[in-house]
């Protein structure tokens, strides 16, 4: 759908014209004098001016819009999206409703209009129903974050598919889990994500770990719509994302080149020594084979789990400590998040795990978060998800926003990532932590019949969710120690051992 906002840049004004949020959008003029005006627009502002250098992909151009019939509308026109790899991946087209290139802009300047200019910005966005999914509480932090990454999910969805943002403009399979879940959590619509996975049956990414998460991908995409027929379409192609052709007798896959992740930009891996055989691919392979099982049923891809995880607990866990790698002794935030993620640990070493990552704090990217967040999700410590997705400086949400962002950014700053671009929706994981943690709304059986109800509010007083299903919205409402939820009618919460049916019920 097309979103029109209309502003006047009246005659001799010498600065920006802000629309409030960035937007993948393209921008249409009307004036009645006859010179051919030149209009900025772009992302990021210096003062009172669009900032003419601001590096990287953060956009910015000056473009020349000649007049037709005064008074008419004139359309600026956007030079085409360009790979920055010569040899990459080929950027999605610009979505047909547009008629032509978009670009992701918040800011324009008219910087010789004689007379005043009608400015229209034409914003693409998909279907969307802000109704859908809500959340506030006592936190004005925690309700700034929870903004920022729905309007995430809404803003970087108008290529039809999951994209990375525009420096490549092209689906990954890291993106992606990421940002299905957070747009499952705003959205009840299953369209995106379906013609994601397509893609991804014909264009797989490189890394290791993101071949890895495509089955949770699926299992994530049936939870949620119910879709059968098309993931038993996926099935052949999931399988090969196991990677076994790489598989060891121990169950274990190697690095190959251009392979392994672990997280990205590299420097955010926490020290993380990459060897032959590393930790987190090989948990990522544990989560892969298990949510084979359950899109399948088939003891195969469970059987061939347990021995995985048996041998990860035997070779990369030393002291309570996960490995690296087979060879050398260090330990960084990302073994022990991914192997408690994944499933490979006990909860008799919750406890050590929970303490480490405790030390370690956001040493991770803003994709490492997603990851971060649910295994304290696990763990069961919502303060230290309320911590970390409430923290200032550099290096956080709130820190994207102070840096003038609207849309969440590729990576925490520009010192980290030099490149990166700031509509990236992988930064984005409060979309999804909060409703499925913090309100504690997951999905556990095919088209939301079922799902697990475990709310975390730590030290929220107060707090209202909204999370969108197939049946209809569940709500939460949290006060004092008290709550209520509305269960939609012909779906089960499963809550401390209890199946409460469709319906409100009082818990605490």
């Amino acid at each position: 759908m097309i979103e029109v906002c209309e502003k006047l840049y009246p005659p001799g004004y010498s600065g920006v014209i802000d629309f409030g949020r960035d937007a993948f959008a393209y921008l249409e003029l009307a004036w009645e004098g006859d010179e051919t005006l030149e209009a900025a627009v772009g992302e990021c502002i210096i003062g009172n001016c669009i900032d003419r250098a601001p590096g990287g992909f953060r956009y910015f151009r000056t473009i020349a819009v000649k007049q037709g019939v005064p008074g008419t509308w004139q359309r600026l026109l956007l030079p085409p999206h360009k790979s920055p790899y010569p040899d990459g991946y080929r950027p999605l087209p610009y979505p047909a409703e547009a008629n032509g290139e978009i670009a992701p802009f918040r800011y324009v300047e008219i910087l010789n209009a004689k007379t005043p200019v009608k400015l229209r910005r034409c914003a693409i966005f998909p279907q969307w129903d802000e109704n859908a999914s809500a959340f506030e509480c006592d936190n004005a932090a925690l309700n700034k974050v929870w903004d920022l990454c729905k309007y995430s999910m809404k803003a970087t969805a108008a290529f039809g598919k999951f994209i990375d943002g525009e420096r490549e403009r092209v689906p990954y399979e890291g993106d992606t889990y990421i940002n299905q879940l957070g747009y499952f959590c705003c959205q009840p619509d299953y369209s995106i994500a379906k013609a994601t996975i397509e893609h991804f049956r014909h264009n797989p990414t490189w890394p290791t770990e993101w071949r890895l998460l495509t089955p949770l991908i699926a299992r994530d995409y049936l939870r949620y719509s119910g879709d059968k027929e098309s993931v038993a379409s996926w099935l052949p192609f999931l399988d090969e994302c196991l990677l076994s052709e790489q598989e060891d007798d121990s169950g274990f896959i190697g690095k190959k080149e251009k392979g392994d992740i672990v997280d990205w930009p590299p420097c955010e891996r926490d020290g993380y020594l990459l060897r032959d055989r590393n930790c987190v691919p090989n948990c990522c392979r544990y989560a892969a084979l298990s949510a084979m099982y359950e899109l399948t049923g088939k003891t195969e891809y469970l059987s061939r789990a347990a021995a995985l995880r048996q041998n990860l607990r035997a070779k990369f866990l030393r002291n309570n400590f996960w490995q690296d790698n087979l060879v050398d002794e260090h330990y960084s935030l990302h073994g022990a998040v991914f192997a408690q993620v994944s499933g490979a640990t006990e909860f008799d070493e919750y406890a050590k795990i929970n303490e480490f990552l405790l030390s370690r704090g956001m040493a991770c990217s803003v994709y490492g978060a997603q990851f971060l967040l649910e295994a304290f999700g696990t763990l069961r410590n919502p303060q230290a998800m309320l911590d970390l997705m409430t923290a200032t400086g550099n290096r956080s949400f709130t820190g994207m926003m102070e840096q003038g962002a609207t849309i969440t950014m590729e990576a925490w700053n520009n010192t980290v990532k030099p490149n990166q671009d700031w509509n990236h929706a992988w930064g984005a994981s409060p979309a999804n932590i909060i409703p499925r943690w913090i309100a504690g709304i997951r999905p556990c059986k095919a088209g939301f019949t079922e799902f697990v109800f475990d709310p975390q509010p730590g030290y929220l007083k107060e707090f209202f969710c909204r999370k969108p299903t197939l049946h209809g919205p569940v709500e939460v409402e949290w006060s004092d120690g008290r709550g209520i939820i509305d269960i939609p009618t012909g779906i089960t919460a499963v809550f401390r051992n209890r199946k409460l049916d469709g319906g409100r019920h009082d818990f605490r």
